[in-house]
């Protein structure tokens, strides 16, 4: 977010004012902060849904099922999501 801002404004998180002129400055305090902690229990839920798509019972039986019972609301939904994951990963 800090280099984002413009030189001399506020940030609105912190009561100090930021001054990103120098960007191999700012390029050393980050490195110097370490890589972003990951919420435990983010990342579980996270690798847990990646774990539910691999499984053939999963993610594939799901879709299948829907598609099978012909489910206008669920398959246009999985519609939506599959749009908007293309849109982030491929856009």
């Amino acid at each position: 977010a800090a280099a984002m801002m413009i030189k001399g404004t506020k940030s609105q998180f912190i009561e100090t004012e930021v001054d990103v002129s120098d960007e191999s400055e700012l390029a050393d305090v980050s490195s110097r902060l370490g890589p972003p902690s990951v919420d435990p229990y983010l990342k579980a839920e996270v690798e847990g849904f990646l774990e539910w798509i691999k499984n053939p019972q999963g993610l594939t039986s799901y879709l299948l099922s829907s598609l099978q019972e012909n489910d206008p609301y669920r398959i246009s939904k999985l519609a939506e999501i599959y749009n908007e994951l293309y849109r982030i990963f491929y856009a």
